[in-house]
């Protein structure tokens, strides 16, 4: 990821999210940037795993649901890049993605998921388990990362905690998803070409 001063146009950091794999970059699919904080970043690299990390590299959290990864994201989107401004309008924050990704970082709002213990439940006959979007809530209280098996998991952003799922939130491979502003409701939507609205 590159960090760009938003005045000066200048490129100010060059950072990377832990890596499973030493031989090769991890793409980026899904990069947000959290409510009520100068620094930090929700950061969605292709796997099972979502970082929070400051603009300096630092991993603050890991979240991860853990299940095995790998799945069918990469017939998605051939290329991707994720984008975030901070709140502050200082920093740009770029991720150029590798081709056979996809991208859907969305930054949203909305706060307090009221949704069943996390369970884990994958669709039948999907085995991917990747990630592929994410969204805050606008407190900055959850992160809510969508996966490949059609699920949202539903992370405290204090503890990196799992605490819960919206699952079957796609007919076919998903792609987004959104928190309002202002209520607590999390949008979703997928190829199946339809826009749902959860209320956590």
């Amino acid at each position: 990821m590159r960090v760009w001063e938003s005045r000066g146009q200048e490129c100010v950091a060059v950072i990377r999210p832990p890596q499973t794999v030493a031989t090769a970059d991890v793409p980026i699919v899904a990069l947000a940037v959290l409510p009520r904080t100068a620094d930090h970043l929700l950061v969605v690299p292709r796997g099972a795993t979502g970082y929070v990390m400051t603009l300096r590299g630092t991993v603050l959290r890991s979240l991860t649901h853990g299940k095995k990864t790998g799945g069918f994201a990469s017939l998605v989107a051939s290329t991707a890049n994720a984008a975030a401004m901070s709140s502050s309008a200082q920093h740009l924050t770029l991720a150029e993605a590798a081709a056979g990704t996809t991208a859907a970082g969305k930054a949203a709002s909305g706060d307090g998921p009221k949704m069943a213990p996390a369970s884990g439940g994958a669709v039948a006959g999907l085995s991917g388990h990747d990630f592929v979007a994410c969204a805050p809530s606008p407190q900055g209280r959850y992160a809510y990362l969508l996966s490949e098996d059609r699920v949202v998991y539903v992370f405290s952003l204090a503890t990196g905690r799992l605490e819960g799922t919206i699952e079957g939130v796609c007919d076919k491979d998903p792609l987004g998803v959104a928190h309002h502003p202002l209520r607590n409701q999390v949008a979703t939507y997928g190829t199946d070409g339809k826009l749902r609205v959860w209320k956590p």
